[in-house]
C-alpha cells in the first residue's frame, strides 16, 4: 500500500522560475470558466500488420471462425489510435490520457507510443504546473471527508487528509492496464460516442461550453465510458464533488487518472454503500506496465498555496514486463497511457497488439457478438502560462472523452497531408479501404463530408459520383463515391484537394462515411483534423559538434554544441527565454549564441557556474524560420565528468498572437554528450525479420555486446564476430523468453563494441507476419521446409 508521508525532492527542472516570467500585455491572465486543450480521437484504425493477418485473400491467419473475418484463436493483432490536441485560446495541456477498452475475448500483448513515422518513443513529461495550489478558491482542505469506520484512520466515519499538488497529480506518465470491473467499457454492446454510456449528472465543472465545442458536442448530456472514471469525477471534478468544489487540488495522493499501485497518488475514491463515496486509502485500478521513460510523482504535502512551477516527477523503469508470455491470463479489461503534455499541432499516436482468445473477439456486441474494438482520449486543464495563469485544476473538471472504434471487418482510413494550415492553403485527403471481410460488400459507398463555410472541392481521384447535401447532416455537403460491390479483399483509395477557407475558426474536420446493404446507415464513420488557427510550434534541437563514433569530449575539458532553435508552425512565435539543464556539475564556458547572437543571461544571480542556466532570446521567429545555436560546456575534472554518456535537456519560453500568457514547450534528452570514449558505430539489422524467426541477425564493430531490443526495452543479446572490423556479423537466439514474435513489433539494436560507449540506436526493423507452412524454416527441425513437409 503507498504511503502518504514519505519525503520527496523535484525533478531539478530550471523553469521552476517560471513565476518571474512576464506575460503578454503586462498582466496575469485569469482562467476562464471551459478553458483547457480538447484531444479529439481522429481515428482509430487497422495496423498495417494486422490487414497482413486478417486480409481474406492474403493473410496469414489459419482460421475462418471469425465470423466475418479470417481470424484464429491465438492471432496477434494491432491497433493504431490518432489523436490531437485541440486548442481554445491555449495551446498546451498538462496531460493527455488515452484509454483503450479491451475486447473481453483478447489479451493485451504488448503496447508503444509512437511518432508519425510509427517509430517507436518515450512519452512526453507532463506540462508545467504549481507544486501545491494556486490560492483562493484552487486551495483546497480536506478536514472532514467520508471513511469507512474501522479502515486506519477513521473512527466515526470521517477523516482529514493532508492537501495535495497539481504538479504532482498529474506528474505520473507511462503505460498501465487495470482488471477492476469497474473500468470495463459502458455501454458493451455498442460502439461508445459521446451520446451514450454513464450519463454524468454530476458534470465536470469546466468542460462546457469551451472543451465541448472543440469536441462538436455543445448539447449535452455529458457520458463516460466507465464507471471509475465517473466515480472520480464526482469525487473531485463536479461543483458539487465530495473533495472540492469541482477546481483545484486533491487530497495527498489521491486523484490520480492513472491511480494505483504503482503511481504516487496512488488511491481512488472508492464506492462505498449505496454508491457512497469513501476515501480508505484504497489503491486505484491502474497498474504500471514497465515502459521507457516513463515518469513518477514526487514531492511533499501540505504545501498550500505556491507559485513554484515546475514538474515534480522522476523517471522510473518499474512495472509489470508486458510480454506475449506475461500476458495469458492477464484479464485486463482496459489500457491507459498516460501521453504527458499535449501540445497543438503534433498528433499524438498509441498502438495496441492484442492476442485472441475467443471467437468473435466482442460475444457481447449487439446483435450477436462482433469482432470490434474502442477507446478514447481526454484532455485536462491548461499547462502554465505564467503565476496564477492555467495549470490550476486537477484532471477530473475538465474530463470528456473522445471516443472512437473500429469493425475489424473494415478498412477505412481517411489521413489529410497537413496537421496545421493556414487559409492560403489546400489540404489533400487520402482515403484507404479495404474489404477484410470473408463475405461480398454491396451496395457499397463512401462519402467525404465536410463544411462548404470552412473548405471548398478543388478536385478528387476518382471523380465523385455525385455532390450533394448529405442525407444524415443537411448542414454538411457531400462528396459520394459509389463503389459498388466489394468482393472479399478488394482495396480502393480515394484523394481529394480541398481549399481552406473561411475565417475565425479552430479547424478543418473532414469526415468519412462507409455505408452498404452489409453496414447500412449510419455505418462507419471516420475523421481527420487539420488545425486551421495560427499555431506556433518551437523545436529545439542540439548535439555534440564532433562525429561521436571517431572522438569524445574529455574530462576536466570543454565541448562544443550546435544545434538549431526552429518554429515549424504556422504563427510568429516570440521566443522569451531559452534554458539549458545540465549534468550535475557541469556549466556554460563563455557565451551561447543564436542566429550569430550572443545571448545575455536572464537569471539575477548569473549563469556562471550553474548546470541550469537560462538566457534572454526576446526576439520573433516567422513560421518556418530557423535559427543556429551553438554553446560550448565545462566537463568537470572529477566524478561528474567520469567516462560514460550524459543527458542535456533544452526548455524555450514564449507566446504567440491570440493565446494568452507565456508558455513553455520542454526538450528532455535533446543530446547526449559521450566523455572519454568515443560512441560504437550503430549496429545494422537484417530486416525484414518474420514473425516465426528464431533468430534476429545483423552486422556492427568486431567483438561488439550487442542488445537486441523490442519496443525499446532489452529482450535479447549477442557477441558480433572479430571480423570485419566495422561489420562483423551477430546473431541473437535468446529472445524466447518474450514468447514469440509479431506482427508489427519494432525490433532495434544497441551495440558497445570492447572500450567504447554504447552505441546509437539502429535503424528498426518491423515484425512481418509469416505463417510456418511458408515461412523458409526448418520450424520443427524435421529436416523439411514449409508447405506439405513441414
Amino acid at each position: 500500500m503507498k504511503q502518504t508521508n514519505r519525503n520527496s525532492s523535484n525533478v531539478g527542472l530550471w523553469f521552476a522560475g517560471l513565476c518571474g516570467l512576464a506575460v503578454i500585455g503586462g498582466a496575469v491572465l485569469n482562467k476562464a470558466r471551459g478553458d483547457g486543450v480538447a484531444q479529439v480521437m481522429t481515428s482509430k484504425s487497422l495496423t498495417a500488420a494486422t490487414v497482413e493477418v486478417i486480409d481474406p485473400e492474403s493473410g496469414t491467419s489459419t482460421g475462418t471462425g471469425g465470423s466475418d473475418v479470417r481470424l484464429a484463436v491465438g492471432d496477434i493483432i494491432s491497433f493504431k489510435f490518432k489523436f490531437t490536441p485541440v486548442p481554445d485560446k491555449v495551446n498546451r495541456g498538462l496531460q493527455g490520457y488515452l484509454t483503450e477498452y479491451l475486447p473481453p475475448n483478447t489479451e493485451v500483448v504488448g503496447v508503444r507510443i509512437t511518432d508519425a513515422s510509427n517509430n517507436t518513443i518515450e512519452p512526453r513529461y507532463p506540462g508545467l504546473a504549481v507544486d501545491g495550489c494556486q490560492g483562493g478558491a484552487a486551495c483546497n482542505s480536506f478536514n472532514s471527508l467520508p471513511c469507512t469506520v474501522g479502515t486506519p484512520g477513521c473512527a466515526s466515519g470521517t477523516r482529514s487528509f493532508s492537501t495535495g499538488s497539481i504538479a504532482q497529480v498529474h506528474a505520473d506518465t507511462g503505460i498501465f492496464f487495470s482488471t477492476d470491473p469497474l473500468t470495463a467499457r459502458n455501454p458493451a454492446g455498442v460502439f461508445i460516442t459521446m451520446n451514450n454510456g454513464i450519463q454524468m449528472t454530476q458534470q465536470p465543472a469546466t468542460i462546457s461550453p469551451g472543451i465541448v465545442s472543440l469536441l462538436g458536442d455543445t448539447t449535452g448530456p455529458y457520458f463516460a465510458h466507465n464507471q471509475w472514471d465517473y466515480d472520480q469525477v464526482r469525487a473531485y471534478g463536479s461543483s458539487g464533488s465530495v473533495a472540492s468544489g469541482g477546481d483545484g487540488n486533491t487530497p495527498f495522493g489521491y486523484g490520480s487518472v492513472v491511480a494505483g499501485p504503482d503511481t504516487y497518488y496512488g488511491f481512488e475514491a472508492s464506492q462505498g454503500t449505496g454508491g457512497a463515496l469513501v476515501f480508505d486509502d484504497v489503491a486505484g485500478p491502474w497498474e504500471r506496465v514497465r515502459y521507457p521513460g516513463s515518469t513518477l510523482g514526487t514531492g511533499a504535502a501540505d504545501i498550500g498555496s505556491s507559485s513554484n512551477l515546475t514538474r515534480t516527477l522522476t523517471e522510473t523503469g518499474a512495472g509489470f514486463d508486458l510480454t506475449p508470455a506475461t500476458s495469458i491470463g492477464l484479464g485486463a479489461n482496459a489500457i491507459r497511457v498516460a501521453l504527458g503534455e499535449t501540445r497543438t499541432g503534433e498528433p499524438g499516436f498509441v498502438e495496441v497488439a492484442v492476442r485472441v482468445t475467443g471467437l468473435p473477439m466482442d460475444p457481447g456486441f449487439l446483435p450477436s457478438g462482433g469482432n470490434v474494438n474502442c477507446g478514447e482520449v481526454v484532455g485536462t486543464d491548461t499547462s502554465a502560462r505564467g503565476t496564477n495563469s492555467g495549470a490550476k485544476d486537477n484532471p477530473w473538471p475538465t474530463y470528456v472523452g473522445s471516443p472512437a472504434c473500429v469493425f475489424l471487418r473494415l478498412l477505412f482510413d481517411l489521413e489529410v497531408d497537413k496537421t496545421l494550415a493556414t487559409n492560403a492553403d489546400n489540404l489533400v485527403y487520402t482515403l484507404r479501404g479495404s474489404n477484410l471481410s470473408v463475405n461480398t460488400e454491396t451496395n457499397a459507398i463512401a462519402r467525404l463530408k465536410y463544411d462548404s463555410s470552412r473548405q471548398s472541392f478543388i478536385s478528387s481521384t476518382p471523380t465523385p459520383s455525385s455532390i450533394t447535401t448529405c442525407p444524415d447532416d443537411s448542414t454538411l455537403q457531400c462528396l459520394n463515391f459509389n463503389l459498388g460491390t466489394l468482393p472479399p479483399g478488394a482495396d480502393y483509395t480515394i484523394t481529394a484537394t480541398m481549399d481552406v477557407g473561411g475565417g475565425g475558426q479552430t479547424t478543418n474536420v473532414m469526415r468519412a462515411q462507409y455505408t452498404s446493404d452489409q453496414l447500412p446507415a449510419p455505418g462507419y464513420t471516420t475523421q481527420a483534423l487539420t488545425i486551421v488557427a495560427p499555431i506556433a510550434v518551437p523545436k529545439v534541437a542540439i548535439q555534440p559538434n564532433w562525429d561521436v563514433t571517431a572522438t569524445s569530449a574529455t574530462q576536466g575539458s570543454t565541448a562544443s554544441m550546435i544545434g538549431q532553435v526552429t518554429n515549424i508552425g504556422t504563427e510568429i512565435f516570440s521566443a522569451d527565454d531559452l534554458g539549458i539543464v545540465l549534468p550535475t556539475g557541469w556549466s556554460i564556458n563563455g557565451n551561447v549564441s543564436l542566429g550569430g547572437a550572443n545571448l545575455s543571461c536572464a537569471l539575477g544571480s548569473g549563469c556562471a557556474g550553474t548546470n541550469r542556466p537560462v538566457y534572454d532570446v526576446s526576439s520573433s521567429f516567422l513560421p518556418g524560420q530557423q535559427r543556429a545555436l551553438a554553446f560550448t560546456v565545462n566537463v568537470p575534472a572529477g566524478a561528474n565528468g567520469a567516462t560514460g554518456l550524459y543527458r542535456i535537456d533544452m526548455q524555450i519560453t514564449g507566446s504567440q498572437s491570440g493565446f494568452g500568457g507565456t508558455w513553455e514547450t520542454y526538450f528532455p534528452k535533446a543530446a547526449t554528450v559521450n566523455v572519454n570514449q568515443r560512441r560504437t558505430v550503430k549496429p545494422v539489422l537484417t530486416c525484414p525479420i518474420g514473425s516465426t524467426s528464431p533468430s534476429i541477425s545483423g552486422t556492427s564493430e568486431a567483438n561488439a555486446a550487442v542488445s537486441v531490443r523490442f519496443n525499446l526495452i532489452e529482450r535479447g543479446t549477442a557477441t558480433a564476430g572479430g571480423a570485419p572490423a566495422d561489420t562483423a556479423p551477430w546473431t541473437s537466439n535468446n529472445f524466447g523468453a518474450f514468447g514469440g514474435l509479431y506482427g508489427g513489433l519494432e525490433v532495434t539494436a544497441v551495440a558497445t563494441a570492447p572500450g567504447e560507449l554504447p552505441s546509437e540506436s539502429s535503424l528498426p526493423c518491423f515484425v512481418t507476419g509469416m505463417r510456418e507452412c511458408n515461412d523458409g524454416i526448418d520450424n520443427d527441425g524435421d529436416g523439411f521446409i514449409d508447405f506439405p513437409n513441414d
